[in-house]
C-alpha cells in the first residue's frame, strides 16, 4: 500500500472516532502535562525523543528531541513525515497495530488514567543520513475525556540499534505496567484490523497467490503436495510457477532478498499481522 493512501485512511479513520463537529471535555490539565513533558525532556540526551499525537486535531505536537537523534526539524514534523520515515515493509502493520490500539483503548476493557497504560512496540526508523534505526516506541494515555475516551497519546521512542532486514516488530500492551504478549495476535482475531487480506492484494499478489500464503501461514507443515491438493492446483505448476512468482513479488515489495521459499515469506508476513 502506497504511503499516500495509508495517510488518507489514517486521517480518515481518526475522522470516524473524533468527528470534527464533536466536542470533548479534557480531563488533564496542561499544567500536569507540562510537568511530565518537563520531566521527559531531561531524557532526551540519551539517543531518546518524544512527541505528542494530538488524535482531536490530528496533529503532531510537542516534539523534543527528534532533532538531536534523527536529525528531523522538530518544529515541522507531522503525521505524513512520521509515515514516511517508517520501514516501508512495517508501515501497515503498525499502521493497523495502532487502530486496534486505539479500539482497545476506547472500550471497556480500559479505565485509562493519565500516563498509565501503555502500549509498546519496536519499530525501525529513519535517520536523516539514509540508515534505519530499531527504535523502542511506549504510547501512553496524554489525554482523556470526560467520557473516558482517549484524546492524545504520548509517543516515548529509544533508539536501539541499527536496523536488520530480518528483524521483527515486537508489540506488547500493559495495564499498570502489567505487559501482556500477544496483543497484536489477539487484536486481529477480534477483527479489529481494518485491512488484512485486502493489503496484501495490494502487494501484488493475485488471489491463487494469497490462498497459498494464507495456508502456509497457518500451518508451515504443509507440503506442496498437501498444498497443492489442499487448494486444487497443479502441482507442477505450483512448484515452477507459483513458488518463483510468490518469492520474487515479496523480495521486491519488502524488500528482503534472503526469502528462500515461499513458507518463510509466508511466517515473515504472519509475523507481521498480514494473515
Amino acid at each position: 500500500m502506497k504511503l499516500i493512501e495509508i495517510y488518507k485512511n489514517a486521517m480518515s479513520i481518526l475522522d470516524s472516532f473524533y468527528p470534527n463537529d464533536s466536542n470533548y471535555t479534557p480531563l488533564i490539565s496542561p499544567e500536569t502535562q507540562f510537568e511530565e513533558l518537563k520531566q521527559l525532556n531531561q531524557t532526551i540526551k540519551y539517543e531518546q525523543f518524544y512527541f505528542v499525537l494530538d488524535l482531536v486535531d490530528k496533529k503532531i505536537k510537542n516534539v523534543s528531541g527528534l532533532s538531536d537523534w534523527l536529525e528531523y526539524p522538530n518544529e515541522t514534523f507531522d503525521i505524513m513525515e512520521y509515515l514516511r520515515i517508517m520501514h516501508p515493509r512495517h508501515r501497515l502493520s503498525i499502521f493497523n497495530s495502532a487502530i486496534s490500539a486505539f479500539q482497545l483503548a476506547n472500550s471497556s476493557d480500559f479505565m485509562l488514567k493519565f500516563m498509565n497504560q501503555r502500549l509498546v512496540a519496536q519499530l525501525p526508523l529513519l535517520h536523516k543520513n539514509g540508515k534505519y534505526y530499531v527504535c523502542k516506541r511506549s504510547l501512553y494515555p496524554f489525554q482523556i475525556s470526560d467520557t473516558g475516551q482517549i484524546m492524545a497519546y504520548l509517543n516515548h521512542f529509544v533508539i536501539i540499534k541499527e536496523y536488520d532486514e530480518l528483524d521483527t516488530l515486537d508489540l506488547r500492551i500493559g495495564n499498570n505496567a502489567v505487559i501482556k504478549q500477544g496483543f497484536e495476535m489477539d487484536a486481529y482475531q477480534k477483527g479489529l484490523s481494518i485491512f488484512n487480506k485486502e493489503a496484501s492484494l495490494n502487494f501484488g499478489f493475485n488471489k491463487k497467490e494469497i490462498l497459498i500464503l494464507e495456508a502456509l501461514a497457518n500451518d508451515a507443515s504443509l507440503g506442496h503436495a498437501e498444498l497443492a491438493k489442499l487448494l486444487d492446483i497443479n502441482l507442477s505448476t505450483l512448484k515452477k510457477t507459483y513458488n518463483s512468482r510468490i518469492l520474487n513479488k515479496a523480495r521486491s515489495y519488502f524488500n528482503i532478498e534472503s526469502f528462500s521459499n515461499i513458507k518463510e515469506v509466508a511466517q515473515f508476513m504472519r509475523r507481521e499481522g498480514l494473515f
